[in-house]
């Protein structure tokens, strides 16, 4: 067997990596919320003027109905988003933040930018800007392949 690791690997261990960044500079706000309660909470904030659906957010962060219900679960425990059931069809629920959250976002969005913005500073020390920008256009080929 070959001992150079796969590309995939690396992807994932890099994600890992990455979260486990944002989960230890989130710890040190004192949110109480994880990355990935962050971007739901970021992507409702951000999109305040449109309705938005659970299911909308499998497809908008690309992860699976029973990780997406889980995580809205915990939001809607902590008191950060309610449900409101569609009239039309009970199965489906906008979420929407609440206010309390949608001040809190407020408050820590440029924290939360300064946060994004040194562990992207981080992973990509030492690379030009020209670099940097095929990296990115790489990444979303390789995403765009993989839908």
């Amino acid at each position: 067997m070959n001992n150079q690791i796969h590309l995939s690997a690396l992807i994932k261990q890099l994600n890992t990596s990455i979260e486990k960044q944002l989960d230890k500079q989130l710890e040190s706000h004192q949110t109480g919320y994880t990355s990935a309660q962050v971007q739901v909470i970021a992507y409702l904030f951000e999109h305040q003027d449109k309705v938005i659906y659970q299911k909308d957010l499998e497809h908008v962060m690309n992860l699976s109905r029973p990780t997406i219900n889980g995580i809205v679960k915990r939001l809607i425990a902590k008191g950060a988003v309610k449900l409101i059931p569609n009239p039309n069809d009970r199965r489906s629920k906008q979420l929407i933040l609440s206010d309390t959250t949608k001040e809190e976002a407020q408050k820590h969005q440029k924290e939360f930018e300064n946060d994004i913005r040194t562990i992207e500073k981080k992973l990509t020390a030492g690379l030009s800007t020209n670099e940097v920008k095929k990296f990115k256009y790489y990444l979303n080929h390789c995403l765009n392949n993989i839908k």
